[in-house]
This record gives C-alpha cells, sequence and structure tokens, in this order.
C-alpha cells in the first residue's frame, strides 16, 4: 500500500512541476520557474538513483514548509 502512495505522490508531483507553468490563475497572470534542484530530485528518483522513501521525506519537507502548495 505504501508503495502505491509513493507512486501516486512521485506522479503527482511530476505531473505539478510539468504542467504548473501551463495552467492560467483567475487573478495576475504569474510566471512559474521550476527550479533545477527539483527537476534534479525528481529525475533521480525516476532514476531510481534515490529511493521512493527519500524522495517522499523530501518532498513532505517542501510541503511543510510552504515550499510546494498542495491545493
Amino acid at each position: 500500500m505504501r508503495m502505491y502512495i509513493t507512486i501516486f505522490f512521485g506522479i503527482f508531483l511530476i505531473s505539478v512541476l510539468m504542467f504548473a507553468p501551463s495552467i492560467s490563475t483567475t487573478g495576475a497572470e504569474q510566471d512559474f520557474i521550476i527550479p533545477s534542484w527539483i527537476k534534479n530530485n525528481a529525475g533521480w528518483w525516476a532514476d531510481g538513483q534515490i529511493d521512493d522513501n527519500s524522495f517522499v521525506s523530501g518532498v513532505e519537507w517542501l510541503i511543510s514548509n510552504h515550499i510546494i502548495e498542495v491545493p
């Protein structure tokens, strides 16, 4: 079960990172720039260079520190 949650969360994060620039806001138009370190971490996880638990821990930290906002 935890593996499915990890996979879902990883897919969700990658989707948010890929599609965030194309989503328009109801207010002012915003430009989103995805930092290279986020792309690197997602790439390492996708390539199996870091394990699921490490990737999820990193994403949870980003969310809890308000670096990534989940609606």
